[in-house]
């Protein structure tokens, strides 16, 4: 078995993306929208743990919805007609025959 004594430096070398650390499932971790100082805890927590120095700026902006209030469904509107015939039917269903 032969080892390889060269060393070859590659072409195209690994670069870090910063913005994969900010979003967790497509939703961002930390936004615009945030309190000023929590911003700032982040980004020094950030540093502390990878050793790289982001930017302030680099932060996303803040989402365009709310992502803590669900969307808010229409109700089935019913006829009157509908809810006068369902009516009958149950008066139909309780009256007990005439024996």
């Amino acid at each position: 078995m032969n080892l390889k004594n060269k060393v070859i430096k590659s072409r195209n070398p690994l670069q870090a993306k910063f913005e994969d650390h900010f979003f967790c499932d497509g939703f961002p971790v930390i936004s615009e929208a945030d309190h000023e100082e929590v911003i700032l805890n982040f980004l020094e927590d950030f540093k502390k743990s990878t050793g790289i120095d982001v930017p302030r700026s680099m932060v996303p902006s803040a989402p365009n919805e709310d992502l803590y209030k669900p969307r808010k469904r229409r109700r089935n509107v019913k006829s009157s007609e509908e809810e006068t015939k369902k009516k009958e039917m149950k008066k139909e269903k309780v009256t007990p025959s005439g024996k």
